[in-house]
Order: C-alpha cells, then structure tokens, then sequence
C-alpha cells in the first residue's frame, strides 16, 4: 500500500513485495537463534538505515523506505485511534 500511495507502477510494487518477503525470510532465518529477551532489545532499532536486503536497492526504492517508514514513526496508537474510531 505504501508502494502504491507513493506512485510506484504495478511492477515496482511487485519489485518491492518480493523483495521485502525476500529480507523477512533472511531475517528470521537468522532470528531463530535469538533469545526472546534480546529480540525484545532490538525492536526499537528498526529503520530505513537498518535495511539490509537480499536483493539491492536503488536510491529511489530506498527513498520510498525511508519515507514511509518517516510517516510510520509519526503515527501511534493514539493517532490510528482517531481515524478508525
């Protein structure tokens, strides 16, 4: 969705799926190994400069990360409350 709102054509977005279902198995093949409590230390450092995908990225795909994950941080329990409620 973030893809599509941000005017990526049909197969950038297809590009952009593969991609990030390419990295979530990298990353929990290697996660398996990780104790609950230092996977609870990580969550707070995720973020675009974080991203360390299988499959190269060009600066304009790594811009659109970088932006939606910009409007990701904004946004809070509280502010998706506002909107759903």
């Amino acid at each position: 969705m973030a893809a599509r709102e941000n005017g990526v054509d049909v197969s950038g977005r297809d590009h952009a799926v593969r991609t990030a279902c390419a990295a979530y198995r990298t990353t929990m093949s290697q996660l398996w190994q990780v104790s609950p409590y230092d996977l609870w230390q990580m969550r707070g450092y995720a973020s675009a400069a974080h991203i360390d995908a299988p499959m190269k990225l060009d600066a304009e795909e790594k811009a659109t990360i970088e932006k939606t994950v910009e409007r990701a941080m904004k946004r809070s329990h509280a502010t998706m409350l506002a909107k759903v409620a």
